[in-house]
């Protein structure tokens, strides 16, 4: 749902997306003060590190959005992923390569940058604030 609602927002926000800013907590519902987006091939143990707690939100070989709130998760969704290449509609998020996640804040700002592959359009998403 948030996958499809960030895609949604750059195609209404966006209209030049060179120039294309986007902020997470504009589609979001609940309150949250953390964001964690895990790659496909973060690991359970990667997970648990990240949040500080245990759950039964993990799911092998997708990519994850977790909200927090203080230490409690008060949203997640895993995303399908294509291990030899991206999926249409796909958001990636700038997450060095070296590392499995990466956290934002609520008011963080992505650049948005429209691409096409294999598979069709997806989003590279850049925090410049």
């Amino acid at each position: 749902m948030i996958e499809t609602k960030i895609v949604s927002q750059i195609g209404q926000s966006c209209p030049d997306r060179a120039s294309c800013r986007i902020r997470i907590r504009a589609i979001t519902w609940f309150d949250w003060d953390k964001m964690y987006v895990f790659k496909y091939n973060a690991t359970e143990a990667d997970r648990e590190r990240a949040l500080g707690t245990r759950d039964r939100g993990f799911r092998e070989l997708e990519r994850q959005l977790v909200f927090t709130k203080g230490s409690t998760i008060v949203f997640q969704e895993s995303e399908p992923k294509d291990i030899e290449g991206l999926v249409k509609n796909e958001v990636v998020f700038d997450i060095p390569d070296t590392a499995s996640y990466k956290s934002y804040p609520p008011d963080a700002v992505f650049s948005v940058k429209e691409m096409r592959g294999k598979a069709g359009t997806y989003y590279e998403l850049n925090q410049v604030h």
